[in-house]
């Protein structure tokens, strides 16, 4: 209703929740389920015209905070693979004993392993255990200084993206 009324030149609906919404406005051309909520925004926008969608999203340096980080997440010169190890939603979170497990692998592939979390997210029984410890700008920082990332269905695994690391 308020697209409706605020009478642009040219308006699309990335999705109508109603059907009123339906009746009122252009409801752009696509498959909103098969794609990422931002693929599909980008989708909508290009609908309407020209728009450059960037790689990856500006994100801070976190120089300060990659500095106090380094010293938790290895000691030795040794490539860091972080873990997150909670979910978005629970039905997501994947059960603690295989990250561990996963982690087991990645050090004796000569990773220095860390888990990452909030306060809620499980803990495992490793060293470099993170989980609820660091803020969400040293977590940030952590994953910016990654080799690699693994998490399950979770923001950091869009930072990580967003850093450009695996």
């Amino acid at each position: 209703l308020c697209l409706y009324l605020a009478k642009p030149k040219r308006r699309l609906a990335a999705q109508a929740t109603d059907s009123l919404a339906k009746h009122l406005n252009p409801i752009a051309v696509g498959d909103p389920e098969s794609m990422h909520v931002v693929e599909w925004n980008h989708s909508v926008l290009t609908q309407l015209g020209q728009f450059h969608m960037v790689e990856r999203p500006l994100m801070p340096t976190l120089e300060t905070e990659r500095a106090l980080v380094r010293p938790l997440l290895s000691a030795a010169a040794r490539p860091i693979a972080t873990i997150s190890t909670g979910a978005g939603a629970l039905d997501k979170q994947w059960p603690i004993e295989r990250w561990t497990a996963v982690g087991q692998e990645l050090a004796s592939k000569g990773f220095e392993v860390a888990y990452l979390g909030g306060p809620t997210d499980p803990h495992p029984k490793q060293d470099r255990n993170l989980v609820g410890k660091l803020p969400l700008n040293q977590t940030m920082a952590a994953v910016a200084e990654s080799a690699v990332h693994l998490c399950g269905d979770t923001g950091t695994g869009h930072i990580a993206a967003a850093y450009g690391v695996p």
